[in-house]
């Protein structure tokens, strides 16, 4: 999880992926709330924005429970194995309600097979 910032127009671009092994037990979205949260509250930016591709439900999860809400659709807005694929571009800012991260629904995951 990381945030590129725009000092010349206050935004912030927050991107996110999970390994496999990680997925599917909140840990990326409560890294991306507590991360956003930080962002914002320090004032680094005003306005944070994401995309994620229209065919990634886990993502869009994440998005909206990071507390971003959906802005538009973008046709063939990300290049993925040279290829052109839509996405749904999504925002959020400090004047928009403030998830808390849930670290509790983060549980770990017993490898052994």
């Amino acid at each position: 999880m990381a945030i590129t910032l725009d000092p010349d127009d206050g935004t912030g671009w927050v991107f996110y992926w999970a390994h496999r092994a990680a997925r599917g037990r909140g840990i990326t979205t409560a890294l991306v709330v507590d991360r956003c949260n930080w962002a914002l509250r320090t004032n680094l930016t005003h306005r944070l924005e994401l995309g994620y591709r229209v065919n990634n439900p886990a993502s869009q999860v994440v998005a909206q429970k990071a507390g971003f809400s959906t802005r538009s659709a973008r046709k063939g807005k990300f290049i993925m194995d040279g290829k052109p694929v839509d996405a749904v571009l999504a925002a959020r800012t400090g004047a928009d309600p403030w998830p808390s991260p849930d670290l509790s629904a983060t549980r770990p995951t017993d490898h052994r097979t």
